[in-house]
């Protein structure tokens, strides 16, 4: 007998020993599968190639001697023997197939002959005793999850031979506290240290030229990562989750910052993006739903290199390099903050969780407000979105051909937070016109001359129509009108922008500083200011002051 065939005794569950003879030199495939009951074997010197799942599932065996002439251990060959506690895999073994020991949960060590030149996918994935390994310098490649799910292994030693690590092939190690990567590491797979939660460090060496997608997933306990400049491509997601990283360097080398490479990152700070970055994943992402930034409410600046050609930052907020586009607010930007007065746009999510500003300044340059920035009072998760308030530079021939702004200012802004206006009532026009709010109907009756009685239709007419109609009007419905003295008109901030309802539109009209008659219809040398656009709810009245 030269053979054992294929399945010649599997699932022979009585089977407790088996004696293989001498002149055997190849066990087939499934020839002891499923012998539950089998708990050791010895294989002689004269079997030159142990056959795919061979011994899968024989989960009472303990242990098994591998004979020096065995050169070839195929797939599944001894997966599943759960009794299994260690394993020595001689020198003159080239080759080990995918999942050979995997779900060999009772294993704890492992000495891998130093023929190999490759660990192949799978080999010893889900071995959850498995404490420590050292892999030969005869290894070049670690495969695709190799050790995934080993929960139990707290040490690896790869040796400087080994030039690429595969996707997963760490994943889930939970216990994996340190791994250090020789400097003959040129890609890191994706997924390839994922989830391993214990993680607290990882020295990404120089070779290292690329980094796969979710490469470090889940590594909650890392915090600080360093790309160094050889890495010319990270992966989507790659630190994705990583909730105890405060910060994160990216070296000279990356091009591409994808979607969602920090997302979810809770303790992020500071992130410093080099010269060499031409792309970053501002925005949301069409696959995920995510922002590049999402869930990173501890980050407070996003640092751009000034060599950078694309981008540029100030005060930690990343821009186009121009700065003509506002690209993102850190999520943790406290307080008040003002926009650029050059900047044009602002992109979509910019904004997006920035729940600790408590006050945002835009300037009249903005002609574009993007989604998801001021849609509603909350955001989906419940933080609330942070009031605005808009300063309107003088500059009327900006304003007076500027229907964008104009635009934006009514359907992004106004409509998300009305009530943070002055919008119409009594009790929320601004400090200019305080005195006047206090003013009563029967003072109004009595000195009628002392009023100027605005409404939609009356603003734009002649001054003196609206002393003459204004009272009865005014006592009639008094809610709906503003009440300015003459000095209160003058204490009006000249270049103030004015928003009145006509109807289910409003009348967006202009002050120029260069007029001093604040009693005439707001005009361009002559010309009324007049835009007519949406005004939400039945708000009759909106004043935005200019700043000084």
């Amino acid at each position: 007998m030269t053979t054992i065939g294929a399945s010649a005794f599997s699932n022979s569950t009585s089977l407790a020993s088996v004696t293989i003879p001498d002149s055997v030199t190849s066990i087939g495939s499934w020839a002891f599968a499923g012998c539950r009951g089998l708990t050791s074997i010895t294989i002689p010197n004269s079997v030159t190639s142990i056959g795919s799942n061979a011994f899968s599932y024989c989960i009472a065996l303990t242990d098994v001697a591998i004979s020096g002439s065995v050169t070839n251990i195929g797939q599944w060959a001894f997966a599943g023997c759960t009794g299994l506690t260690s394993v020595t895999i001689p020198s003159s073994v080239t080759s080990i197939g995918q999942w050979a020991f995997g779900f060999c949960t009772g294993l704890t060590s492992v000495t891998i002959s130093n023929s190999l030149t490759s660990i192949e996918d799978y080999t010893f994935a889900n071995c959850t005793a498995l404490t420590n390994v050292t892999i030969p310098d005869s290894v070049t490649s670690i495969g695709s999850w190799a050790f995934a799910s080993c929960t139990g292994l707290t040490g690896i030693t790869i040796p400087n031979s080994v030039t690429s690590i595969g996707g997963g092939a760490f994943y889930g190690c939970t216990a994996l506290t340190s791994v250090t990567i020789p400097d003959s590491v040129t890609s890191i797979g994706s997924w390839a240290l994922a989830s391993c939660t214990g993680l607290t460090g990882i020295t990404i060496p120089k070779s290292v030229t690329s980094i796969g997608g979710w490469a470090f997933y889940g590594c909650t306990a890392l915090t600080s990562v360093t790309i160094p400049d050889s890495v010319t491509s990270i992966g989507s997601y790659a630190f994705q989750q990583c909730a105890g990283l405060t910060n994160a360097t990216i070296g000279n080398g990356v091009t591409t910052i994808s979607h969602g490479l920090f997302s979810h990152c809770s303790s992020l700070e500071t992130l410093s993006i080099s010269a060499s970055v031409m792309s970053i994943g501002f925005g949301l992402d069409p696959d995920s739903g995510e922002d590049s930034f999402q869930e990173c409410l501890a980050l407070q600046r996003i640092d751009i290199d000034a060599a950078n050609s694309v981008y540029a930052s100030i005060d930690g907020v990343a821009f186009n390099k121009s700065m003509t586009v506002l690209l993102r607010v850190p999520p943790g930007k406290q307080g008040s903050y003002t926009v650029p007065s050059n900047v044009a746009v602002i992109n979509d999510w910019a904004f997006y969780q920035c729940a600790g500003l408590t006050k945002l300044i835009i300037p009249i340059s903005v002609v574009s407000v993007g989604g998801l920035n001021f849609g509603s009072l909350h955001d989906e998760y419940g933080n609330p979105l942070p009031p605005i308030s808009i300063p309107i530079v003088a500059d009327t021939t900006a304003l007076a051909t500027n229907d964008a702004f104009v635009s934006a200012v009514a359907s992004k802004i106004v409509a998300a937070l009305p009530d943070n206006y002055g919008i119409a009532t009594k009790s929320d026009l601004g400090t200019a016109v305080s005195n006047a709010i206090s003013q009563t109907v029967s003072q109004v009756q009595a000195q009628p001359n002392s009023y100027n009685l605005f409404n939609a239709e009356q603003y734009s007419a002649n001054y003196n129509n609206g002393v003459v109609t204004g009272t009865a009007l005014v006592t009639s419905n008094p809610s709906s009108y503003n009440l300015y003295t003459s000095n209160s008109i003058m204490d009006l901030r000249m270049g103030d922008l004015m928003i009145q309802r006509q109807g289910t539109n409003a009348i967006v009209s202009f002050q120029p500083q260069t007029t001093i008659d604040l009693t005439q219809p707001f005009t361009n040398n002559g010309t009324p200011i007049i835009h007519n656009i949406p005004m939400p709810g039945n708000k009759g009245f909106l004043r935005i002051n200019a700043k000084p």
